[in-house]
């Protein structure tokens, strides 16, 4: 079997290509994760990762909230800028319900497995304009 590339590929309007996945200390939606106050204090909140050369390109700070859309929609987060990013790739982690992942997402199906292509979409990144920190409840 050959390897086919995502239905969508980044393109001039979204020149980003965005790949999901997971962290290393939340599970799957977080409904029990995020109810445990040291990996909430150490990994509570979503973020979008992407490379030092895309993010100076975009003129992005590290922890800026940030919209990231698709031709689906959008969220709202931090970037946080890693040098494991690679350039013209972001990663966005999948257990966070304040910036749930799949409303970017492509529903187009694979032509073999007939599952929805979830993991991968072209995406742009624009800045927002600087607020305070939300408090986070219990």
């Amino acid at each position: 079997m050959n390897w086919n590339p995502p239905a969508e590929l980044p393109d001039e309007d979204y020149p980003l290509l965005l790949t999901t996945g997971r962290n290393l200390f939340q599970y799957h939606g977080g409904s029990m994760t995020r109810r445990v106050a040291p990996i909430e204090a150490h990994a509570g909140e979503p973020y979008v990762e992407l490379s030092p050369e895309d993010a100076q390109a975009l003129g992005l700070r590290q922890g800026q909230v940030v919209r990231v859309s698709s031709r689906r929609g959008s969220v709202e987060l931090r970037a946080r800028i890693s040098r494991g990013a690679q350039k013209g790739v972001v990663f966005l982690p999948m257990h966070y319900r304040e910036a749930c992942v799949n409303v970017l997402t492509n529903d187009a199906l694979d032509a073999y497995a007939k599952t929805p292509e979830l993991k991968a979409c072209a995406v742009r990144i624009e800045a927002l304009p600087q607020r305070g920190r939300r408090r986070r409840g219990k």
